[in-house]
């Protein structure tokens, strides 16, 4: 079954995006304005290549080749500050579990980029 794209699944998707960002923010400016310099652009890359994803994701942009570099090259610099957040992070204060919202986000939208099929369609009519 087909889903449709309306603008209840505008504002759903918005509000999650959102959310995860505020929730998430502490760890992102951490991570940018941290002390290790090399660091800091690859979590920059990260985060930018994220908020591009939830671009596409809240406007039903289908995926194309260039998304799906841009998909690979987030993943590479994401995927280890993340787990560095989550793993260090909360071990000592519990401040890398905000990052858990938005890591699950940008999980999903890995997969739902590299689906062989478009999520939702948009009604033609």
């Amino acid at each position: 079954m087909e889903k449709e794209y309306t603008r209840a699944t505008f504002v759903k998707r918005f509000l999650i995006s959102l959310g995860s960002l505020i929730i998430g923010s502490p760890c992102f400016f951490i991570g940018i304005v941290g002390d290790g310099k090399a660091l800091s652009v690859v979590v920059l890359i990260a985060t930018i290549i994220l908020l591009i994803m939830m671009f596409g994701w809240i406007f039903n942009v289908s995926s194309n080749p260039f998304l799906k570099v841009l998909v690979v090259i987030g993943c590479c610099c994401g995927l280890p500050n993340a787990l560095i957040c989550l793993t260090i992070g909360s071990m000592l204060m519990g401040v890398g579990l905000l990052i858990l919202p938005a890591t699950l986000l940008a999980c999903y939208l890995t997969f739902r980029y590299f689906e062989s099929r478009p999520d939702d369609v948009i009604d033609q009519a």
